[in-house]
């Protein structure tokens, strides 16, 4: 079948599709504009932290520095069940005070006072002069189940490797077996602290224990905390045998201040809080000083 030619388009036509082109052309321009040379914003990368960079930078020229918005976590380790164990840090000062709770998951009171030290060093509650490292919950499987022991049902303060570690049971086959314990101890290294202070319940609470160099911030603990509740007290000692704890790892084998914070298992954490934030802030403060 042959074709007849086609006529020419009008003329209106013509310069209609000529209007067309150039308004097409434009907006091409226009994107370009927009997007710049480079083509389109690459795809935003995972985050290597939990929660968001605080909104305002801590200074160093003030007694107390501003208060940032938002804690920032990184993941430190894994727990044998999955669970992330999270660490953040506050302040920037000379000494280095590492803080951390949950290593029993049975002791509520002091696994909730976590956030209420956060809120308060968020808001301006680190001195200046200290850097504080922050371990939000060092047995993350233990405080979901409501137990001493982690998942694998060993205690993680009696993981560490002291010349009295006892083997075997809650103890674990070796020391630093467990995943939580091998994480502590590895970013305790890498924070290389100057104190380390550890917030755990006893039924005889509460009060302060230390090891190593540590007795005058249990006192300093104890004395500011009494002034609102009059039960704290220092106790040297604990009357039971506690074979490859931190305490005795990091105090008596290294030689690092550590203050055991033994709050009542009779309380809640908003109960113990006003006499413990002034026992945390009064501890601190001496350590600022050091």
């Amino acid at each position: 079948m042959s074709h007849q030619p086609r006529s020419p388009a009008p003329a209106w036509m013509r310069w209609a599709l000529s209007v067309m082109a150039v308004a097409i052309a434009g907006l091409a321009v226009a994107v370009a504009i927009m997007v710049g040379d480079d083509g389109p914003p690459a795809a935003a990368t995972a985050p290597t932290t939990i929660a968001s960079v605080p909104s305002t930078t801590l200074q160093a020229s003030t007694t107390i520095p501003p208060a940032a918005t938002e804690a920032v976590y990184t993941v430190v380790g894994v727990s044998g069940l999955g669970r992330d164990i999270l660490a953040t840090t506050f302040g920037d000062g000379p000494t280095r005070v590492y803080v951390m709770v949950g290593i029993h998951g049975d002791e509520r009171a002091a696994v909730d006072t976590g956030p209420l030290l956060v809120e308060h060093w968020l808001q301006g509650g680190v001195p200046e002069g200290v850097t504080i490292r922050y371990l939000a919950n060092a047995n993350p499987d233990g405080v979901v189940a409501a137990t001493r022991v982690n998942g694998a049902g060993v205690d993680l303060n009696r993981s560490f490797p002291t010349d009295d570690f006892e083997p075997g049971g809650e103890h674990g086959e070796y020391p630093l077996s467990e995943p939580e314990s091998a994480a502590l101890f590895a970013d305790i290294a890498a924070f290389a602290p100057d104190l380390i202070v550890t917030l755990h319940c006893e039924w005889n609470g509460p009060f302060a224990n230390y090891d190593g160099p540590a007795e005058r911030y249990a006192e300093a603990f104890a004395a500011a905390a009494g002034v609102i509740d009059s039960e704290w007290r220092v106790e040297p000692e604990v009357p039971y045998p506690t074979p490859g704890s931190l305490g005795t790892y990091y105090g008596k084998t290294l030689g690092i201040g550590v203050v055991t914070v033994e709050m009542s298992r009779l309380r809640t954490a908003a109960e113990h809080w006003p006499a413990l934030r002034a026992g945390i802030d009064a501890l601190l403060v001496l350590a600022a000083g050091a």
